[in-house]
């Protein structure tokens, strides 16, 4: 795998609003990992946003589930590479191992979602490269 690790998260991922294809896609990847369907929210507006909330403890699934342009691993990575990572956050919460929010926080969610035996080799790349770039970006904080 040779991946780029830039110094910073350059690119931007997908604005363009959610399809009623693009809906059954992500609740069926998200139900094919393990995820309870009543944990998971779906915005398909243009713009709207992916994150976990440990306000109402779902995944809100955005419009930024598909990549965009760019060639940072954070900008590239596929949506079922991001479900998987967003079922994960819930699952670290659940668990009481989520960390406060940051590149670490990130990175180690990265590695945790690289354990879903349903994602294909190149999807666990895209894990373990923004991993990496969420570790190199740590780094680089803590220089300063």
């Amino acid at each position: 795998m040779g991946v780029w690790i830039p110094g910073s998260l350059i690119g931007l991922r997908s604005t363009a609003p959610l399809t009623g294809s693009d809906i059954e896609k992500i609740r069926f990847c998200w139900e094919a990992l393990g995820g309870d369907p009543g944990r998971l929210v779906i915005h398909s507006e243009a713009g709207s946003r992916t994150c976990y909330s440990d306000t109402d403890r779902k995944a809100h699934i955005g419009a930024d589930i598909f990549p965009g342009k760019g060639v940072d691993p954070n900008t590239t990575m596929g949506w079922q590479a991001a479900v998987a990572h967003e079922l994960c956050h819930l699952e670290r919460h659940d668990a009481g191992r989520a960390l406060k929010s940051g590149h670490l926080d990130e990175a180690i969610t990265d590695l945790e979602a690289y354990r879903y035996t349903l994602l294909k080799k190149g999807m666990k790349e895209e894990l373990a490269a923004d991993a990496l770039q969420r570790l190199y970006l740590l780094a680089k904080e803590e220089e300063r």
